[in-house]
């Protein structure tokens, strides 16, 4: 009996760093470590706190809304904790 695929709970992700260096490293360690389970990932990246909220609200209206979100917590525009 060939065994059951299993669930992808996460397919669409964000990183969030002002630092381009640090959001493609990291988007990239992101497909590299969840690839195997995860082959679909999508990364999003955003380079300040405004870019990311924005980009989570339309991503929640399209109907992917994002498993997981790692961001910098000292950003431009808008600081990591005035996101909670």
């Amino acid at each position: 009996m060939p065994p059951t695929p299993q669930k992808k709970l996460i397919k669409h992700s964000q990183v969030v760093d002002d630092n381009k260096i640090n959001t493609r490293v990291l988007g990239m360690q992101l497909k590299k470590v969840l690839g195997p389970l995860h082959n679909d990932l999508v990364v999003d990246t955003a380079c300040n706190g405004q870019e990311a909220v924005d980009m989570f609200h339309q991503a929640w209206e399209l109907g992917h809304p994002y498993a997981l979100v790692m961001m910098d917590c000292q950003m431009p525009v808008m600081v990591f904790i005035l996101l909670f």
